[in-house]
């Protein structure tokens, strides 16, 4: 027989972060492996969760991307892109940024 806990619907299931690294212990290749569906940062080890952006927030990074992308292809500087991309900004330090910009002779 299964026994079930007495739990509410929705309450997460604690047991489940036993199987991932503590905070301030994962690595690199721990952190690029997650596959959540949302927004997550690293940083010496540590997970960062930002905040989901607004529709305001969502219309600024839209109006600079379109920007940002005119001029660059203007010049024909490299490309530009949009989160969710996981930029390696040095060791141990992960951010998505909302809007980059990637050089063509980096």
């Amino acid at each position: 027989m299964i026994h079930q806990k007495d739990t509410e619907v929705g309450e997460p299931v604690w047991e489940l972060a036993h199987i991932f690294p503590y905070q301030g212990t994962w690595t690199e290749d721990e952190y690029l492996s997650l596959d959540t569906g949302r927004l997550v940062e690293f940083s010496n080890g540590y997970l960062e969760f930002p905040p989901m952006p607004t529709m305001a927030q969502q219309d600024i990074v839209s109006y600079l991307y379109e920007l940002l992308k005119a001029f660059i292809v203007t010049h024909q500087l490299g490309k530009v892109y949009f989160a969710p991309v996981p930029v390696r900004l040095g060791r141990g330090e992960y951010r998505e940024p909302d809007v980059f910009f990637y050089h063509r002779n980096a």
